[in-house]
């Protein structure tokens, strides 16, 4: 499969990932990195997952990988429920924001506890509340309100900006 060549750490990280699953060689600059990292983990006593630029050291906005591709799942699910909670296609994003934190509001307060440890959302819900349900479970929270919502948003109109290897590595959370 054909991705480019990975540039980033988590893009590295699914590469190398990639290539043992399916027994092939991982790009140079997988291997370039992965060195690098180990060596800089061993000589400076310091945490793998630092050392490879994995995680934030100081615990910083970016957080680990594992929480990074869950935002993105959780911002596809959320995505998607905004995309089916307009009533038209006309609708902007602040209205559709709007409706959707009141969508998830109302959910959390209602539903919530009461369908959180199912293994999927009941087939009979519309789809907007199963991907809140599906959003939920990516167990990073949600924005509470439309101008967090509206944040997510307003600067991936239509696309989250994940490569194919963020993608990759998602599917395994």
């Amino acid at each position: 499969m054909n991705r480019g060549i990975p540039v980033k750490p988590d893009e590295m990280l699914a590469d190398l990932f990639d290539a043992l699953q399916h027994e092939r060689p991982c790009a140079v600059t997988t291997r370039e990195w992965l060195i690098a990292g180990l060596l800089r983990a061993l000589r400076r006593d310091e945490p793998l997952e630092h050392a490879l630029r994995l995680a934030s050291p100081d615990g910083g906005r970016g957080g680990t990988v594992s929480r990074r591709l869950k935002m993105l799942k959780r911002n596809a699910f959320l995505a998607r429920a905004l995309q089916v909670v307009a009533l038209d296609d006309s609708a902007g994003l602040w209205p559709r924001c709007v409706r959707l934190a009141e969508e998830v509001e109302r959910f959390q307060r209602t539903e919530w506890a009461l369908y959180r440890y199912t293994a999927a959302p009941p087939a009979h819900w519309p789809e907007a509340r199963a991907m809140v349900w599906y959003a939920l479970r990516c167990d990073v929270g949600l924005p509470g309100t439309a101008q967090g919502l509206y944040s997510v948003f307003k600067s991936r109109v239509g696309c989250f900006q994940e490569s194919e290897w963020e993608r990759l590595l998602a599917n395994y959370l």
